[in-house]
């Protein structure tokens, strides 16, 4: 589930909430609404893999129905539209609200701070252009920061810019393809800004 943070184009955030009718059904708050497609009654919300033409982020739930009833038929969702509107998603490592990401001890060490090696696979799926960051735990010199992968291999991952230190034996880094807002492995976040709204207005 996501969270609204704010707003790039706004110095203070103030969420512009609008009412929607639905097309499907929405379980919950902080899913991503999309554009009714031909042949949708309204807003449908997205999926695990795909989110187009985003109207905004749902801020209650609505069950669709075309069973005809005199007390409603049609049910409606509010969502924030703000086309710029930063959106917060926590990370998990599997399928499972709350799961934590796996940390990845270094197997090798890197005495100049740019190769980060594990025993876990880089390359399928690809970690590259993705982000890595060294945790709070363990005897890591580098806890808190974080580097843009520019090349992986099977077991490791390279960075341009060095960690301040060298790169210890032991030392945990999770690893994962954005991130904004890197903490451990039951707190980390990804910030997001949709590049495909509805209003059609340019994102970052």
């Amino acid at each position: 589930m996501a969270k609204a943070v704010g707003d790039y184009s706004q110095g203070t955030y103030s969420p512009i909430v609008r009412k929607f009718m639905i097309g499907a059904s929405i379980a919950r708050e902080g899913i991503l609404a999309m554009a009714p497609a031909a042949g949708n009654a309204g807003i449908i919300p997205c999926t695990t893999t795909t989110v187009t033409n985003t109207v905004g982020l749902a801020c209650d739930s609505g069950t669709y129905t075309t069973t005809q009833t005199s007390t409603g038929t049609a049910a409606f969702v509010s969502c924030i539209v703000n086309p710029h509107l930063v959106i917060e998603y926590r990370m998990a490592g599997g399928g499972t609200s709350g799961a934590a990401l796996a940390n990845q001890d270094e197997t090798t060490g890197s005495a100049g701070g740019t190769v980060v090696t594990t025993g876990a696979e880089w390359s399928t799926p690809t970690f590259d252009e993705g982000v890595v960051w060294a945790n709070q735990g363990g005897k890591n010199a580098n806890q808190g920061q974080y580097r843009k992968i520019t090349s992986v291999s099977s077991t490791a991952g390279t960075v341009p810019v060095p960690f301040d230190n060298a790169i210890a034996v032991g030392s945990g880094a999770a690893m994962v393809t954005v991130g904004f807002r890197l903490a451990g492995l039951y707190d980390s976040y990804v910030l997001a800004c949709s590049n495909d709204h509805a209003l059609n207005i340019a994102t970052l």
